[in-house]
């Protein structure tokens, strides 16, 4: 039984009938011999390869009317396809002509057949398909030339048109990428590749764009990148959706912009944080082994951790036997600061420290006598003047006063 994509037997081009339907064909026909050479061409045929009268060509080897670059192509690639998957369909390659412009074949082939079976020639329907094919390299160059990503695809998710920037984020080219889909071409999780046909598919059933302010795009570096997107059906004419196109910015940079931004500023709040901390509880080595730490501002549960912690290493640090912790600057407390500081002094006596509190308040006071705190065993005196006479005094020193 003959292939369907062969043909068992042409016709005598001589038969009126047949010999009129090939003369007037709008596309060039040409039956060649196993060897390529040509048994018969039509009118249109010839006129493809500037040729006035068919009977020029009869006998010519078909591969030598095609421009030299194409030959190889040709000879290596197309025809081998008649026996490997029984011809080709649609094959375009380029003919210069004589006035120097550049003409685009449309190449269809198929092996003929004799009655009994056997290969008997070669049968081509060639087009020239220059024109359309003009406006499809131009439109290519169009899509080709944006900076972000344009496909389109079908309500399968298959690519039916690609631009250069989305294929070579997948390292392919835009003609690889038609037919494939996103399973396909991604590194994406199902669920990822579910999101993307979903939302293909609101704008398609809805009728109106999506907008997608960011979404990941995973090539063939493995690397996430971030784009910003819009899917926007097609309505044909008879106001069905079928396709959707994608346009997506490319907004990588600016992201990675902002989360440096991001970083940057964590990390600068993070050193103010630090540093007003440590202005907040200044240690200031006065004299030998002798320490002062002015509090200035409210106190809260956080802060006293904090004065707690830099007073005992500050004893640490300058071998402290004197600590005065002036809190004249301290509007007020409650008994959760009062326990803090309690705490501090404790901790400074078993670092071997003495710490004297200068400067409380009359509002302060008033405050640790209501909650009933007793204070009786820590050392307070009235100012920090006060403080710093007694640490010198304790010390063997004096203190000039004017």
């Amino acid at each position: 039984m003959a292939d369907q994509n062969s043909v068992s037997l042409i016709p005598q081009p001589n038969a009126p009938m047949v010999d009129a339907m090939l003369k007037n064909a709008p596309d060039g026909i040409v039956h060649t011999d196993l060897q390529r050479k040509i048994i018969y061409c039509n009118h249109a045929f010839a006129q493809i390869f500037g040729y006035d009268n068919v009977a020029q060509l009869k006998g010519k080897d078909f591969l030598q009317l095609v421009d030299e670059n194409e030959r190889q192509q040709l000879e290596d690639e197309i025809f081998p396809r008649l026996e490997q998957i029984n011809g080709w369909r649609d094959i375009i390659f380029e003919q210069h002509q004589d006035d120097g412009t550049v003409a685009y074949l449309s190449s269809s082939g198929f092996l003929i057949l004799d009655e009994q079976g056997a290969s008997e020639g070669i049968g081509m329907i060639i087009r020239d398909v220059t024109e359309s094919y003009e406006k499809q390299i131009l439109v290519q160059q169009v899509i080709d030339s944006l900076p972000g990503i344009m496909v389109v695809k079908d309500r399968k998710g298959v690519f039916k048109v690609a631009n250069r920037r989305i294929a070579e984020i997948h390292g392919m080219t835009p003609n690889e990428l038609v037919g494939k889909t996103e399973v396909d071409i991604a590194s994406s999780t199902p669920e990822q590749e579910a999101e993307f046909l979903r939302s293909d598919l609101e704008a398609m059933d809805n009728k109106k764009p999506v907008v997608i302010s960011e979404e990941t795009v995973i090539g063939v570096s493995g690397e996430p990148r971030y784009f910003q997107m819009m899917k926007v059906p097609l309505i044909d004419e008879d106001g069905l959706a079928n396709h959707v196109m994608v346009i997506a910015t490319d907004i990588h940079d600016r992201k990675m912009a902002e989360e440096e931004n991001i970083r940057l500023r964590e990390e600068m709040l993070a050193v103010q944080s630090q540093t007003l901390k440590e202005l907040s509880t200044p240690i200031i080595p006065l004299m030998a082994k002798v320490l002062v730490m002015p509090l200035i501002g409210s106190i809260d549960a956080a802060r006293s951790r904090d004065i707690m912690r830099n007073l005992l290493a500050g004893i640490s640090e300058h071998r402290a036997k004197t600590v005065i912790v002036d809190i004249t600057g301290v509007p007020a407390i409650d008994a959760d600061v009062v326990d803090h500081l309690n705490k501090t002094i404790q901790a400074a006596r078993l670092k071997g420290a003495r710490t004297i509190v200068t400067g409380i308040s009359d509002a302060v006071a008033e405050t640790i006598v209501d909650l009933g705190i007793d204070w009786g065993e820590v050392e307070t005196l009235r100012d920090l003047q006060s403080g710093l006479r007694l640490a010198m005094e304790q010390s063997n020193l004096s203190l000039k006063t004017r």
